[in-house]
């Protein structure tokens, strides 16, 4: 197990991670099989995460508007 360190912004970080995790359960919530998979992969200067779940993906329409500073599809719930 290699250990790495990343330079950044902890709270943005936390709740970076903390987000994706949230939307992977409610991406399986109510599915028979349910699981939620984190990784990374480590290269020169860059750590990438991935996080993957049993879901049924992000609609066309969604996808469009993710990365939009308080976009949400949830009512009433989540931070955007």
């Amino acid at each position: 197990l290699e250990r790495v360190f990343i330079k950044g912004h902890r709270g943005q970080l936390e709740q970076a991670i903390l987000n994706l995790i949230n939307n992977s359960f409610d991406a399986v919530d109510g599915l028979e099989e349910k699981w939620i998979e984190i990784s990374a992969e480590i290269e020169l200067n860059t750590v990438d995460i991935f996080f993957k779940d049993s879901g049924h993906g992000i609609p066309v329409d969604v996808r469009r508007n993710m990365l939009d500073p308080f976009f949400t599809t949830k009512k009433a719930k989540g931070t955007g």
